[in-house]
C-alpha cells in the first residue's frame, strides 16, 4: 500500500509539474500579449502625437504669417513716432527674431540689441508691446496695460513723443504707468494723463 501511495504522489508531482509549466506558458503568452497590446497603444499614441505636433507647427505657421507683418508694420510706425522717424522699419521672423533697420547702413540688424543703444532697444521693445495690445485689442475687448517705469533710458524728446502715443492707445485701452520719476510724471502731465501720487 504504501509503494502505490508513493506512486500516486509521484504521478500527482510530474501532473502538477506539468500543469505549473502550463500555466507558466499561458502567463508568458498573456505577458506577451499585454506587452504586445502595450506596444501597439504606445505606437498610436506617438503617431497621435506627432500628427498633433506637425498640425500646431502649421497653425503656428499660419497664424505668424497672418499676424507678423501686421505687428511688425504697427511696430514700425510707433519706434518712428518715438524716434522722430530714425528708426522705422521693424521685422519679425518666422522664428521670431526681431530686426530693425539700421538708418546709417539701410541693412536690416537682427540684432539691435548688440547694436542699438540701450534707450533704442528699449523703445522698440515698448513699440511691440503697444502693437501687440492693440493687434490682441482688434479681435476682442481692448486689453489693459501695465507699465512699470519703462522710460528709464528715454531722452527727454522720446519721452514726450512716447507719452503722446500712449496717450493716443489710452483712448482705447487702459493704461497703469508706475513711476517714481518726476520728469515721467512732468510728460504724463504734459498729455493731461491723471496723476496718482502715493
Amino acid at each position: 500500500m504504501l509503494v502505490g501511495r508513493v506512486v500516486q504522489i509521484d504521478d500527482l508531482g510530474r501532473a502538477g509539474g506539468e500543469n505549473l509549466l502550463q500555466v507558466r506558458t499561458h502567463a508568458g503568452m498573456a505577458g506577451r500579449l499585454h506587452l504586445g497590446a502595450r506596444v501597439r497603444e504606445l505606437e498610436l499614441e506617438h503617431e497621435a502625437t506627432s500628427y498633433a505636433m506637425a498640425l500646431i507647427e502649421d497653425i503656428a505657421r499660419d497664424k505668424h504669417a497672418r499676424i507678423a507683418p501686421k505687428l511688425a508694420s504697427r511696430a514700425s510706425q510707433y519706434l518712428a513716432q518715438i524716434t522722430a522717424g530714425r528708426h522705422s522699419d521693424v521685422l519679425i521672423s518666422r522664428d521670431l527674431t526681431i530686426s530693425v533697420r539700421i538708418p546709417q547702413t539701410n541693412r536690416m540688424n537682427e540684432a539691435p540689441e548688440k547694436t542699438l543703444s540701450k534707450g533704442t532697444v528699449d523703445q522698440l521693445y515698448l513699440a511691440l508691446r503697444l502693437a501687440l495690445v492693440q493687434s490682441v485689442s482688434e479681435v476682442g475687448e481692448p486689453v489693459p496695460m501695465l507699465l512699470d517705469d519703462p522710460f528709464a533710458n528715454y531722452d527727454d524728446g522720446r519721452l514726450a513723443r512716447t507719452m503722446n502715443l500712449i496717450s493716443d492707445i489710452a483712448k482705447v485701452n487702459q493704461v497703469l504707468l508706475f513711476t517714481c520719476r518726476e520728469d515721467v510724471a512732468r510728460a504724463a502731465e504734459s498729455v493731461n494723463a491723471p496723476i496718482i501720487r502715493l
